[in-house]
């Protein structure tokens, strides 16, 4: 505007063109300040449409202000003129920077911008003028056409910024919803190691006390047949007390905390101890139970190899209505004693080698080799029950999956026994987690074949093989007479119970439910302890190790134990300068005899 002024003064006059020149440029500082003010205070979005439409008229006016030259210098000479043009056409071209976003408001600019001039080059007598007119039309319509496709870039760039501006908050949104979650699984976990830790020391205080009671009662009884059944119940007691364990440590398996023990396991005492419990269940189902037995010994954690056998064995008879379940064993090395059925489902369905594994991959039907591969034992569970379909072996490893036939016919709601599914997703677990081998074989009303093969291992030392049930003999006993024994207990069934055993060998037993109690008893008997038992979790504010100090500050060192019902007893820390067993409920008469008659042999 300064550049056309300066040129044209001279043969239009001064205050002309200046004072044009003054008018494009206040219309443009104008609209300078304005944009600013809006840049620092947007306008609220119902007020955008009107700011718009002030943005068109705004531009159209700036244009026919800068247009209007045309009019105004029409006299000067064509050299001025020629300049003029240039600069008006590459002042409109610019305005594609400023006006170019909303299509309308450069429209009315640019072509109040050179509708004027392309006029005004019409009307003159220049040389050249229609010629020039037509380009500078062409020009307009190539500047309309450009800011056209610049204000669609524009407006995809501005849609894909508010996109991303919606993706990045529904981003931050989804973000937020799984910390949440995370939060939630986190807090739920917690809740259930809290669950978890008052579980096991709730439950196992009364199964404690009960199997230190019929332990009593075995020895106590003088009749056979009532021996017989405290045996049958102690041993019953027993597969309680280790799947109570089992089940405990099932629950870390998701967290990956529970480590399996492999060790040499004697194969017939489990079988042995599986047919006591689920013979007397099969036959009063009506179906024939048979149990091979065994003398192989195979490589495995005993209380997991348990699990996964009982699970096999709970299926079989939940879902056989009729006909027989067999435990067989192959491949034991003493002629495969595998208890055969003749009596199974019309064509036996032996567990095919490759027909599934312990991933939960099985097959239907299908005949295999009868032994297992050397240096393997194979326990096999064999029903004549519903069976399962082919379409469903795929499946039944998987949580909460139950097979057609079964679920059918044994739905959660009508049928509580039939359980929720989880009984083969354990037993997948944990044969991966023992690295056994699963497979199954199945067909519908022919019955079900499920296989693990074990490891065999040869027998360790004759010294390892003795089991810890059997309490030692009567005059091993004997030497506990008098020996004075501290019972820091605060659950009255527990310590009724092992007050009841240690009298019973002979003992004189002070019971209290702390520390202090403790040695105000000693102190009114006038004895002085040979050995303390304190349970871990006490109802007053000590636990049992800071028990056992407060009896030992008294009377000095003494043997001492802790009897705990907690999940992870090797999380309690015992201080190196105390010398302090940790035994866990619930505890057999046997392990507490034998730590007793340890430190008594040593003095």
């Amino acid at each position: 505007a300064g550049f056309i002024a300066w040129t044209m003064a001279p043969h239009v006059g001064a205050g002309l063109a200046w004072g044009w020149a003054a008018a494009a440029i206040g219309l443009w500082t104008v609209r300078a300040l304005v944009c600013r003010a809006l840049l620092a205070r947007p306008p609220a979005p119902q007020r955008v449409r009107r700011w718009i439409r002030r943005l068109v008229a705004a531009a159209t006016l700036s244009g026919a202000v800068a247009g209007s030259s045309a009019l105004l210098f029409f006299g000067a000479p064509p050299l001025e003129w020629a300049l003029m043009t240039m600069v008006l056409c590459a002042w409109s071209a610019g305005g594609i920077a400023v006006s170019a976003a909303v299509p309308a408001a450069f429209y009315g600019l640019v072509g109040a911008f050179l509708v004027p001039l392309a006029i005004g080059w019409l009307a003159s007598t220049m040389p050249l003028r229609v010629p020039v007119a037509g380009m500078i039309v062409l020009f307009l319509a190539y500047l309309i056409l450009f800011a056209r496709d610049g204000a669609e870039l524009v407006a995809r760039a501005l849609r894909v910024g508010f996109e991303n501006e919606d993706l990045a908050r529904q981003l931050r949104q989804r973000e937020a919803e799984a910390r949440s979650a995370r939060e939630r699984a986190e807090e739920a976990n917690r809740a259930k190691s809290r669950f978890l830790a008052a579980a096991s020391h709730d439950l196992r205080q009364p199964l404690h006390s009960l199997l230190l009671l019929l332990d009593h009662a075995r020895r106590s009884t003088q009749d056979p047949k009532v021996a017989g059944t405290l045996e049958q119940a102690a041993r019953s007691a027993d597969s309680l007390r280790e799947l109570f364990g089992a089940l405990l440590d099932l629950s870390r398996l998701d967290a990956g905390s529970l480590v399996p023990e492999s060790r040499p396991l004697p194969l017939g005492r489990l079988l042995d101890r599986l047919a006591n419990d689920y013979r007397p269940r099969a036959e009063g189902k009506g179906l024939a139970f048979t149990c091979a037995s065994s003398n192989a010994w195979v490589h495995s954690d005993a209380v997991m190899l348990d699990r996964i056998l009982r699970n096999l064995l709970d299926n079989a008879i939940k879902y056989t209505d009729a006909g027989f379940v067999a435990l067989e064993v192959a491949g034991d090395g003493d002629g495969d004693a595998d208890a055969a059925v003749d009596d199974g489902p019309g064509e036996r369905a032996d567990v095919a080698a490759g027909a599934g594994s312990a991933t939960g991959r099985g097959s239907g039907g299908g005949r295999s080799h009868d032994c297992p591969p050397p240096d393997f034992v194979r326990v096999t569970v064999r029903d004549s029950g519903v069976g399962i379909g082919e379409a469903d072996l795929g499946r039944i490893f998987e949580e909460y999956f139950q097979a057609g036939p079964a679920a059918q016919r044994h739905e959660p709601w009508r049928a509580g026994g039939a359980g929720m599914g989880l009984g083969l997703a354990i037993v997948r677990r944990l044969a991966d987690l023992l690295g056994h081998r699963i497979d199954v074989s199945s067909a519908p009303g022919r019955g079900s074949v499920f296989a693990v093969t074990l490891q065999r291992c040869a027998p360790p030392l004759a010294k390892e093989t003795a089991g810890p049930a059997a309490l030692p003999p009567r005059d091993l006993l004997d030497t506990l007479r008098d020996v004075v024994v501290v019972v820091i207990e605060d659950d009255a069934a527990v310590a009724g119970a092992t007050r009841t055993l240690l009298e019973d060998w002979g003992c004189r037993v002070v019971v209290a439910a702390d520390g202090a109690l403790a040695v105000a008893a000693l102190d009114a008997a006038g004895w002085s302890p040979d050995a303390i038992l304190a349970d871990w979790r006490l109802a007053g504010p000590e636990n049992g190790l800071q028990a056992i100090e407060r009896v030992q500050a008294r009377h000095g060192e003494r043997p001492a134990a802790i009897v705990t019902g907690e999940l992870e007893p090797a999380t309690i820390d015992v201080p190196a300068h105390l010398a302090v067993a940790v035994m866990q409920k619930p505890l057999r008469a046997a392990e507490l005899a034998g730590w007793l008659l340890s430190w008594r042999s040593i003095e």
